[in-house]
């Protein structure tokens, strides 16, 4: 056997592919060891490591995700004796602590083991006089994204989880410290039994199990049990951050605390430290993190959920207070649980001081039944708001744009009324006429219904790209000029209606001074109103409004809460907690606070698609038609279902199957109309790409690829039939179907980064062969047969072979459709998906698995001649010689060297098990004529 650096050699990089590195003594470098080499390679190292006792100091490269990975850093005062400063049960009550975070936010079913790791003993760092320790831990039963991580280590902080468990110890740094962010996803992991040059290694000391609970019971210490501990080969697997970690663990956030997780996420899912901040407790006064002195900006607040580097003044704030107090209707905004929580962190969003936390009790106490609920109520959830308001992809942020919006929906009079007032007395103040003050005041009136963002790039820096919220969302504005036009109407009309109560008011008074100065103060409003008609003062106002309006990350804050979707006249949400604690659709107004500027059936044909309930238990004509349309082409009812079910789980932004799917059958058999019915319905959700960024190598660092660039926000996306004998490239197909943060930049445009939200579909006819055959490559490629056939109207038809005569007439009724389809869509979202997710029939698997036999020669030999059996033996030797015998009667199939079929073996029946690795065990050879009808 082959030394671990003799392995090692080959695999020696020096660009970005690397996957492992080494640190001097030995092991300086980078590697990039292939995913089909990973176990040879982790049994190298535990080769060198546990049989020969030799040192190594190789460390792994983070995954988008990965396990559980926990660092526990102590420091202490040098001066005393060197020993462990905390004990066993210390250790148990942190894991403890972590388990129940995690049961109260998470439901999983896979069982969660902590594997706790400690080094022989302390040790001293002499150069900076201090005594170290600490406690690794990995939790190898899950395969998550670092925001989960995050979010769990803050709330374990903002819990004083660590001062309350390990305070006593004589730790001489802060919590934030202690409980290290870096591994989670930044820092590179030491392979288990792998340390520095002359230092100790972390060893597995205790594995402690715990079951999650079907609620958010409290996790005691008496529910972990003791695992034994496996033998060093199986944790050197197990606490891999690499291997075997394509894909992830499904975990579904708890309905009944689906709020305070948005929270969680918003201050700590980005690996935020937070160090500065002290640790709420849930009896405090509110946090505030806002000096009292309003008039000063906020260092960097958020307009309309958008990043916006402009402070509200002690006027916006006062008004929002206003707007909640006389114009929201109290049951329908604090009534319910979730609905109280969005109001309170609103309020803690634009004003985290003790006038917000004042207001939000005071409209909560008009609550039938809440009137005479204690302060310390309030000031115990505002204390666990965020300290800052932070956009998190996914989650609604609320700031004064919904607060507006909210007020004039349940008060539209009320509301308008308090608006004009507020213009017409900040018109009063800005009656000088200058190009400033009359911005400030159209900024004031239009602020949560324009954006202006940076030109695009090689644009002349003055041509400002402009958005117009309306019709419930954002779009796009060729010119300034719908706002331009205000200031003659709108704006002017301000300044009409000042100049009749300043008349009204100086006709009323007494005193000669005060008649002068009201006079004054007339003659500059008709000064201002006869500018606005001039087209230059016209021009010069709106180029300083500009400045005003400018929002540099608006189109990147642009339609990225995957569970939001569209419609011409409102909003989808489709993960709102309902009454029953499960998940609903919800369909309401939309808001600027949402972001959106994408809507169902708009940029295909013209305008968006309004929603319109489906009710399967009355149907429309057209549910009918389409439903009858699915028979046809998806016969069988089971896999009609799954199709439809599919379909509609791409209404949300979200690959959670990781699956690419391929629509294939022979020609005319109404694949095509099905993606174009989806493309047409889907508008500005859905984008069609070439073949080529599946097909072709990726693009070098840096490089433009507008094919992938397209693909931001989307949510289907569809593609043809590659040329013949194009094969997938399967690194590509993983990229485009596994939710990663990708970067791409499109033609003469700066580097973009965004996760790819849509499922991928590809229409073929003949299934095009893939470049690789491992076993993440199979698990992402599903196969969806297309059997019916459509005829021209002088062929005979056979409903029993699902022959069918074309209609010459669908191309019409697909366009009529798009309402009707998209309600199916949604009902199929609420009722099917949100319910049971996707269940795959006989059919897709049965297909995908044909498909992986035709690229796969080994999977079709295994399938053939191979038998599992409990106690069977096969040797080397004779699986060699079958498979020979085998190729003569499928010459078709790729040929595979000795080496190659060994590999095999093992990745399907383990390692052999004889000491000379010439025997498998629970595998045979098939008898001659042996029944295989149920093999696999």
């Amino acid at each position: 056997m082959t030394t671990l650096k003799e392995f090692m050699e080959p695999f020696r990089v020096k660009d970005s592919s690397w996957n492992l590195t080494g640190l001097p003594g030995g092991w300086a470098g980078k590697y990039n060891v292939p995913e089909d080499k990973y176990e040879s390679f982790l049994s190298h190292v535990h080769t060198h490591v546990f049989t020969h006792g030799r040192a190594c100091s190789l460390l792994e490269k983070h995954k988008a995700q990965g396990p559980i990975l926990i660092d526990l850093d102590f420091r202490y005062a040098a001066g005393g004796p060197l020993r462990r400063r905390f004990t066993p049960t210390q250790t148990r009550a942190f894991v403890t602590a972590y388990a129940d975070a995690v049961n109260r936010f998470i439901s999983v079913d896979t069982p969660l083991q902590f594997y706790v790791m400690l080094k022989p003993a302390p040790e001293a760092d002499h150069a900076k006089d201090v005594h170290k320790d600490g406690i690794h831990v990995v939790c190898p039963t899950v395969t998550t994204r670092p925001d989960l991580q995050f979010a769990i280590r803050g709330y374990l902080l903002q819990n004083n989880v660590i001062g309350r468990i390990f305070g006593n110890t004589g730790l001489t740094i802060e919590p934030q410290e202690c409980f290290d962010s870096c591994v989670i996803a930044t820092n590179n992991w030491f392979l288990y039994g792998a340390c520095k040059q002359d230092r100790a290694w972390y060893k597995v000391e205790t594995v402690y199990e715990f079951t999650p609970t079907a609620s958010q019971e409290e996790v005691t210490a008496e529910m972990l049990t003791e695992a034994p501990i496996p033998a060093p080969l199986e944790v050197m697997k197990l606490c891999s951050i690499r291997y075997k970690r394509d894909d992830m663990t499904e975990l579904k956030i708890r309905p009944e605390a689906e709020t305070e997780w948005a929270a969680l996420l918003s201050q700590w899912g980005k690996g935020s430290n937070f160090a500065k901040m002290k640790t709420p407790t849930l009896t405090a006064t509110a946090a505030t993190t806002a000096p009292p002195d309003l008039d000063i900006s906020a260092e960097l607040i958020q307009v309309s959920g958008l990043s916006v580097k402009a402070g509200y003044s002690a006027a916006d704030i006062a008004l929002a207070f206003r707007l909640v107090r006389e114009c929201m209707d109290a049951t329908k905004r604090a009534k319910a649980y979730h609905d109280w929580i969005a109001l309170g962190l609103l309020l803690h969003n634009i004003a985290a001081t003790d006038e917000s936390l004042k207001t939000w009790a005071e409209i909560s106490r008009r609550v039938p039944g809440c009137a005479k609920t204690a302060d310390s109520v309030y000031a115990a959830k505002w204390a666990q708001f965020p300290a800052e308001c932070v956009t998190e992809r996914g989650r609604k942020p609320l700031m004064m744009g919904a607060l507006h919006h909210w007020a004039k929906e349940d008060s539209p009079a009320t509301y308008r009324d308090i608006i004009l007032e507020c213009n017409k007395e900040m018109a009063i103040m800005n009656d000088s006429g200058s190009h400033v003050s009359l911005a400030d005041l159209v900024f004031s009136m239009f602020r949560h219904e324009f954006r202006c963002t940076p030109p695009r790039k090689g644009a002349a820096a003055a041509a400002m790209d402009w958005f117009q919220f309306e019709g419930h969302t954002w779009r796009g504005m060729k010119t300034s000029m719908i706002l331009r036009s205000r200031l003659s109407n709108q704006v002017r009309d301000v300044y009409l209606e000042v100049d009749r109560q300043l008349i009204t008011r100086e006709l009323a008074a007494t005193d000669q001074a005060e008649k002068e100065r009201l006079q004054a103060k007339k003659k500059n409003i008709q000064k201002v109103q006869v500018q606005l008609q001039n087209s230059s003062f016209k021009d010069s106002v709106m180029k300083e409004s500009a400045e005003k309006f400018y929002d540099e990350d608006f189109l990147q804050s642009m339609n990225q809460n995957p569970a939001t979707i569209g419609f011409s006249n409102g909003v989808i949400d489709l993960r709102h907690v309902g009454a029953d604690g499960q998940f609903h659709v919800n369909f309401r107004p939309g808001q600027p606070d949402d972001c959106i500027s994408f809507q169902m059936g708009r940029g295909i044909l013209g305008e968006g698609i309004p929603y319109i309930a489906y009710d399967p238990a009355s149907p429309t004509q057209d549910h009918t038609d389409i439903m009858e349309f699915f028979s046809k082409i998806y016969p069988d009812p089971v896999l009609r279902e799954y199709v439809l079910t599919l379909y509609a789980s791409c209404l949300e932004g979200a690959n959670r199957e990781q699956k690419f799917y391929i629509m294939t059958g022979v020609g005319s058999n109404g694949k095509s109309k099905m993606v174009e019915l989806m493309t047409k319905t889907f508008g500005e959700y859905q984008e069609t790409i070439g073949t080529t960024a599946l097909t072709r190598k990726r693009p070098d660092s840096g490089a433009a690829n507008p094919d992938l660039v397209v693909l931001k926000c989307k949510r289907f996306v569809s593609m043809s039939e590659p040329d013949e004998g194009e094969k997938i490239n399967t690194a590509s197909m993983k990229q485009l179907s596994g939710e990663d943060t990708v970067k791409a930049r499109a033609l003469f445009q700066d580097q973009d980064q965004f996760v790819i939200m849509a499922k991928i579909f590809m229409l073929c006819n003949d299934l095009p062969p893939v470049s690789s055959t491992d076993g993440g490559t199979w698990r992402r490629l599903r196969v969806i047969p297309h059997v019916a056939r459509f005829v021209d109207a002088d062929k005979p038809t056979d409903s029993a072979n699902h022959v069918y005569h074309k209609d010459i007439m669908l191309d019409g009724k697909i366009s009529r459709w798009r309402p009707a389809f998209a309600a199916i869509l949604v009902w199929y979202y609420e009722h099917r998906y949100l319910r049971g997710g996707l269940k795959e029939p006989t059919q897709v698997t049965a297909a995908s698995e044909k498909y992986k036999e035709e690229n796969d020669a080994f999977a079709a030999f295994a399938q053939e001649c191979l038998v599992r059996e409990i106690g069977g033996e096969v040797r080397m030797n004779d699986v060699l010689a079958k498979h020979k015998e085998w190729m003569r009667f499928n010459s078709g199939k790729k040929t595979m060297t000795k080496s190659a079929i060994i590999q095999k073996m093992t990745d399907i029946y383990g390692k052999p098990v004889d000491a000379a690795g010439r025997i498998w065990g629970g595998v045979r050879l098939a008898e001659d004529d042996e029944d295989l009808s149920g093999n696999s």
